[in-house]
């Protein structure tokens, strides 16, 4: 009897470690990216969508802008709802806790208007490299 409530312990400790690691383990979804930024600071570009399957955090770093530019980052959910604008300089990440699960569009814009041309009051604009992470 003994042997047979042991082996019944066990199977019911294995199940329990299966879920509880399978609540921890979230996976995320990342998508890599360009994006052509106005130097005006008003202009919003429309970058990449991403899937947010499951309440949590949501991720955009910067990795590498021409002349290392900052970005002031953003994503909109498929029913119009902002997680409200970050900025980043290249190498860093902004992140939103708490998200809930959506499509998101990531938006971006210069985060102090400058002239970024090399022709006088030109605007001009910058490639900005990027990567979105999303739980998914």
């Amino acid at each position: 009897m003994r042997s047979s409530s042991m082996k019944f312990g066990a199977v019911v400790a294995g199940a329990a470690v299966v879920m509880a690691g399978s609540a921890l383990g979230a996976s995320a979804a990342s998508k890599s990216k360009s994006l052509e930024v106005e130097c005006n600071g008003t202009s919003v570009a429309t970058g990449t969508t991403i899937v947010q399957g499951s309440t949590g955090t949501f991720k955009i770093r910067q990795d590498s802008a021409d002349d290392n530019r900052r970005t002031d980052w953003n994503a909109v959910s498929s029913n119009g709802n902002s997680l409200g604008y970050k900025m980043t300089g290249t190498g860093d990440t902004v992140s939103w806790s708490g998200v809930r699960p959506s499509t998101y569009t990531v938006k971006a814009k210069k985060y102090v208007p400058s002239d970024c041309s090399v022709l006088p009051f030109n605007g001009g604009s910058y490639t900005v490299n990027y990567t979105v992470t999303s739980r998914s």
